[in-house]
């Protein structure tokens, strides 16, 4: 199997009819292979960011910016109640009231 490729799914059935301790062993297998997947993910990433330092700001910035606004708009999906201006008031302080 490839480095890169994902788990297949043979690799967890097939844990299932094992001893507990070959699944313990199994285990212990997909997690050190997930590590070292991630590892290898974040040194891919930190040599990308030194070769395109303003794309990965860029980037970086994007991903920020979609979190904040989807942050914002859960908090702000709430209906918002209208607070009338009082009776004989025109709702404009600079405007004179008739």
């Amino acid at each position: 199997m490839s480095e890169h490729s994902p788990a297949s799914t043979s690799q967890f059935s097939s844990i299932r009819s094992e001893p507990a301790g070959q699944q313990e062993r199994s285990t212990e297998m997909l997690t050190r292979q997930a590590r070292e997947q991630v590892s290898q993910a974040g040194e891919y990433l930190a040599g990308k960011t030194q070769e395109y330092p303003f794309g990965a700001l860029l980037i970086a910035g994007l991903i920020g910016y979609g979190i904040g606004y989807l942050i914002h708009t859960s908090w702000s999906g709430e209906p918002q109640q209208r607070t009338s201006a009082p009776m004989g008031h025109s709702g404009d302080i600079l405007r004179p009231l008739e």
